[in-house]
């Protein structure tokens, strides 16, 4: 969770509309996220935990670039967009 705050101390979180994050086991890590996202002013900030992408098991690619929507509502995220240019 260090990285979280070093990134919230660049300035990201405030240029993103939404955060996906591979793990957020513990209660302390969740208490912690939140607190970073009031620090950041960031009260509605959508945040969906704990998915598999990147380098895990499974490996799953998320495509910079492209359209996608992050509803937390039903934990679903959906790339709304084609990743690949022709």
């Amino acid at each position: 969770m260090h990285q979280v705050r070093a990134f919230a101390d660049t300035g990201m979180f405030r240029q993103a509309k939404g955060l996906i994050c591979t793990n957020i086991r513990k209660e302390e890590e969740a208490q912690l996220m939140k607190v970073i996202c009031e620090e950041e002013g960031l009260v509605d900030f959508p945040i969906l935990a704990n998915i598999d992408f990147g380098h895990r098991t499974p490996m799953m690619v998320i495509p910079m670039g492209a359209l996608a929507e992050l509803d937390c509502d039903n934990a679903k995220f959906t790339i709304l967009e084609s990743a690949v240019i022709e």
